[in-house]
Formats: structure tokens, C-alpha cells, sequence
């Protein structure tokens, strides 16, 4: 059995397809995805096996901005999901076994970190969970799509909204406590786990190490240099680059 994890990362999630695409292409099946954020949204493709799908998002759009709501304390994967519901009513991939998505409940200023498997589940309920994977705090009044965001600044102010209870009762993006989503294969011990990810200097979890063989992880990371505000950068030149890159490598990396 292979498993798949799939990283946070916004914008560079144009590199994880570019990587399935090509590990795909080269007949690899995947049993178990677990993603986060970007990661939620490239996995629900493949709980679709709709690769030709994902490729032709990635490389001919620039997911929507539009709807943004200046007044909301929230960025919304609006665009993201347009472009899932093109799927929606296709059958799922038999291969999936499990897809698991993490999220984080707001419950008295505090963040809590849960997961669910959304195979068994109905496509209203997958849909509502990869949308609250995604759900990015930000500033009342900011536009993130302005040119003029400061991730950092949103950061603090974050901080600070969470205290005021501005948060309570939303779940948010699951990275906002766990970019590292790999529980669901702690204990579902995988043949081969893929973990497709944005930093060549991205660890592996103690917990992982322990229980797989060096043979048994195959980590793939992006050697893009990316600057803070490319969560954000929908341009589409960025994201065809980033999928031909992350096509490149996943055609070269060994899956034996």
C-alpha cells in the first residue's frame, strides 16, 4: 500500500500536483492521502482520481480571488472549491482507501487540532471540512490580494484576535497547528509513504522515523526558493512554473 502526504502551502500546492501528475504518469497508486490546507484541495482530486483535471486547473487558471470579504476576519478558498465542484459528481478513485483532512476548531480563544477521513463521508461534508482545512485567518479591513499584505503583521494580529475571542466557533486551516499531518500513518503503516512538501529543510516527524524504514519514505521537496508572499501569489505564470518544476522532480525521484 502507498500512502501520500500533501503540505500546506497555498499558491505552491502548483508543485505538489506537478508531482503527483508525474508520479501518477509513472503508475503509482496511491491507497492513503492525508492533506492539509492546499494539500485538502490537491487530494480531493485524487480521491477523484481526476489528475487530468488537477493538471488543467493548475497549468490554465488562476484560482479566483473574487469574493473576498474585506470586512471578514477569514480568507475563503472560494476559488479553490469552484474549481473542485468540476468533479464533484465524479465516482471516487477504488484505489483510496482513506483521506484524511485536518482542521482547527476555535473553542474559547483556544486551537484545537482534529482530522476526519472523508472517504465514507457525503460530498457536502468533504466539501465542508477541505473548506475549513483552508480557512486562513486575516485582518478585518486587509485584502490579502492587494500587493500590500504583510503575512507577519497578519501573524500578530492574529495572535491578538484569538485572545479577543474573535475566532470562537470558526474552524481554520489545519496548518495553522499541524503542517506536518502525518498521524494517520502512524499507525496505518504504509509500503511507501510520499511526502511531497515546499522545504528541502522540512523534517520528518520523530514518530515517522521510528516506525518506517529509510527505504519505505520517499520525501520530495520543492527546490524553488519561495518568499513568504507565494502562500498568496496566484499569478499564473508562478503556478505553471511551480507544477513544471514539481513535474520535473517527480518524474526523476525513485519509486522503486
Amino acid at each position: 500500500m502507498n500512502g501520500v502526504f500533501l503540505q500546506g502551502g497555498g499558491a505552491k500546492g502548483a508543485f505538489q500536483a506537478g508531482v503527483i501528475c508525474a508520479l501518477h504518469d509513472r503508475g503509482v497508486v496511491f491507497d492513503v492521502i492525508s492533506g492539509t490546507s492546499i494539500g485538502a484541495i490537491n487530494g480531493y482530486f485524487l480521491l477523484k482520481g481526476a489528475y487530468d483535471e488537477m493538471k488543467h486547473a493548475w497549468l490554465t487558471k488562476s484560482f479566483s480571488q473574487e469574493g473576498v470579504d474585506i470586512d471578514s476576519p477569514i480568507i475563503e478558498s472560494s476559488g479553490a472549491l469552484e474549481v473542485l465542484s468540476g468533479v464533484r459528481e465524479d465516482a471516487c478513485d477504488p484505489s483510496v482507501q482513506h483521506f484524511y483532512v485536518n482542521f482547527v476548531p476555535v473553542v474559547e480563544q483556544r486551537l484545537h487540532h482534529q482530522w476526519a477521513d472523508l472517504v465514507p463521508l457525503s460530498e457536502e461534508e468533504r466539501f465542508e471540512i477541505i473548506r475549513h482545512s483552508s480557512l486562513l485567518p486575516k485582518g478585518i479591513g486587509e485584502d490579502p490580494f492587494d500587493g500590500n499584505y504583510n503575512l507577519q503583521q497578519a501573524t500578530e494580529r492574529f495572535k491578538t484576535d484569538l485572545k479577543d475571542g474573535l475566532y470562537d466557533d470558526y474552524k481554520l486551516d489545519g496548518g495553522l497547528l499541524n503542517n506536518a499531518f502525518l498521524e494517520p500513518f502512524e499507525e496505518n503503516k504504509m509500503d511507501k509513504l510520499y511526502l511531497i512538501v515546499f522545504k528541502t529543510t522540512f523534517e520528518v516527524p520523530k514518530y515517522i522515523i521510528e516506525r518506517y524504514d529509510e527505504h519505505e519514505i520517499c520525501l520530495i521537496a520543492s527546490d524553488i526558493q519561495y518568499e513568504k508572499t507565494d502562500t498568496l501569489n496566484f499569478d499564473e505564470n508562478f503556478l505553471r512554473g511551480n507544477f513544471e518544476r514539481g513535474y520535473a522532480i517527480g518524474s526523476d525521484v525513485s519509486i522503486e
